[in-house]
């Protein structure tokens, strides 16, 4: 996608059709708010246009929303293209669908996290949570703690 200097659309390649399902004659002219998915702040904008005045480009994740109210998250990189005789300011945004990878990455933490039968955090992810709340209430309180904590099943004697 290519934008002119008042932040129109100008140019969408075939790729950006088959990925949003918006055709050209739907958003030449617009303005790229008009994929926002409402996932994102204010603020994340006020930063993104920082680093694109005052670096040139900037990249991350951004969620968006196709013409068919499906949202999707993509990696986005937008270039600023100089003023040249006869050409304001130019902005070229490239990016990629990584709703697939997102969700996949999703399943795998999930499933490293969660027992899949009973939803409850497993024995992982208890440890975990226990560590943090130990050095959180040491980091609170100023003192050393120790906490026992026993994963198997007590035996007669122990």
């Amino acid at each position: 996608m290519v934008t002119n200097a008042e932040n129109r659309i100008i140019a969408v390649n075939p790729a950006f059709s088959l990925l949003t399902g918006y055709e050209p004659h739907d958003i030449i002219g617009q303005m790229p708010s008009v994929l926002a998915s409402g996932q994102h702040d204010a603020a994340f904008y006020a930063e993104m246009w920082h680093h694109i005045q005052h670096d040139g480009h900037w990249e991350g994740e951004v969620y968006n929303r196709r013409k068919d109210g499906s949202l999707f998250v993509e990696w986005l990189r937008i270039t600023v293209v100089p003023e040249r005789r006869g050409h304001g300011r130019r902005h070229v945004a490239m990016f990629s669908d990584i709703t697939s990878l997102k969700h996949e990455a999703e399943t795998v933490w999930r499933q490293a996290n969660f027992d899949d039968l009973t939803g409850l955090a497993n024995r992982k992810r208890l440890e975990d949570r226990l560590k943090n709340a130990i050095a959180q209430g040491c980091a609170q309180t100023g003192h050393r703690g120790t906490a026992v904590y026993r994963s198997g099943p007590l035996q007669a004697g122990q």
